[in-house]
């Protein structure tokens, strides 16, 4: 699949999620005044030289294809090598009630955060298919989220309600489409660039290696001295 084909959804995303998390009641209004973000979770070396984030959705298919076919191989090739930092930072997309729900029964999880998208992405196709029933899909997530975890389903519901927390994934994706000004999910920033149709031909192993070992062959650039020299 090309570029085209993941750039799908439009950045009304981001109106419509502040739309969708009604469902879980208005956040605190101190949520944004003196809290210390959630610690960001990451794989790979911390200082690898380069850095890849995603900005994905748990209930886009797209991601769900990147997530299972993909990502599988840059893991092994980049990030377990050391050569690749990899961060997973939300935007979530339709249904927006359900793909926030996801990301923060992920978030819950801490250590474990990447652990239980790879489980959320490995059982996509169920969880949007109960999503379609009248019991929905919160017993296959529990499930999921329990067996990973071993939270039981108190703290998981505490998870969903937590306003600081669902504040927080709302934030990190205002401040990723302000930034990078992202058409669609799954989006790619590399090494704080973002990766668009004339960066990478398709998102696909063999395009990614392109680009990954082109920055890791890169040299890095030594900071400019700043002033002026002794005489």
């Amino acid at each position: 699949m090309n570029s085209a084909h993941f750039l799908k959804y439009t950045r009304r995303t981001i109106s419509a999620l502040l739309v969708g998390t009604i469902i879980f009641g208005a956040a605190s209004s101190n949520s944004q005044n003196g809290q210390i973000a959630p610690k960001e979770y990451f794989l790979g070396d911390p200082a690898a030289k380069v850095t890849l984030i995603e900005y994905g959705s748990l209930t886009c298919v797209h991601c769900g294809h990147f997530a299972r076919e993909v990502y599988p191989q840059i893991h092994q090739k980049y990030v377990v090598t050391g050569k690749v930092k990899y961060t997973f930072r939300t935007l979530p997309t339709e249904p927006f009630n359900l793909s926030l729900a996801m990301q923060l029964m992920a978030d819950c999880a801490g250590v474990k955060r990447y652990q239980v998208i790879e489980d959320f992405f490995n059982n996509q196709n169920a969880i949007l298919n109960a999503a379609q029933n009248d019991s929905g899909p919160l017993n296959i997530l529990t499930r999921l989220t329990k067996a990973r975890t071993g939270l039981e389903k108190d703290t998981i519901e505490s998870c969903l309600n937590n306003a600081q927390m669902r504040q927080h994934v709302i934030n990190v994706a205002e401040n990723g489409d302000r930034e990078f000004k992202m058409t669609g999910t799954p989006a790619f920033i590399l090494n704080g660039k973002f990766l668009g149709p004339k960066d990478i031909e398709a998102y696909d192993f063999a395009s990614f290696s392109k680009v990954l070992d082109k920055a890791i062959a890169t040299p890095s650039q030594s900071p400019k001295p700043s002033g002026k020299k002794k005489k």
